[in-house]
């Protein structure tokens, strides 16, 4: 819960991101990022939320520089996906046209033909600590 109040306050939300240090250190958020992070904002786009949460996540857990530039890097990457695919999802449509149920699905898939786990922390969990 934590991580998702520091990203939406912090990152979501924020107007000038000066204070996102706390949690990258020296490392620069890119231009292109924060203006990612804007235009998702301006359009109220807010079931990316958890997606991103996850990334920052793994910023915030990264014990040495080298890891944190790297989640860095990856977290940059994934937003810029998301960016580019909300456009052309929206584009091609009228409205959302059903975008959540894409990213819901995205959050709990198993099994995706990119060999890529399910996002979601309650699938992962779920997978890797049975009891």
């Amino acid at each position: 819960m934590r991580d998702a109040a520091n990203f939406r306050h912090y990152f979501w939300d924020a107007t000038s991101f000066n204070d996102i240090h706390k949690f990258i250190g020296n490392l620069e958020l890119s231009s292109k990022s924060k203006l990612c992070l804007t235009f998702l904002g301006d359009l109220k786009h807010t079931i990316v939320i958890p997606i991103l949460t996850n990334f920052f996540t793994q910023i915030i857990k990264a014990e040495t520089i080298e890891e944190k530039q790297a989640r860095l890097h990856d977290f940059e990457e994934a937003l810029q996906a998301i960016v580019a695919f909300s456009v052309l999802w929206r584009a091609s449509r009228n409205g959302t046209g059903g975008i959540d149920n894409q990213y819901r699905e995205l959050l709990n898939t198993t099994g995706m033909r990119s060999g890529l786990p399910p996002m979601s922390r309650k699938t992962f969990e779920r997978r890797h600590y049975q009891y």
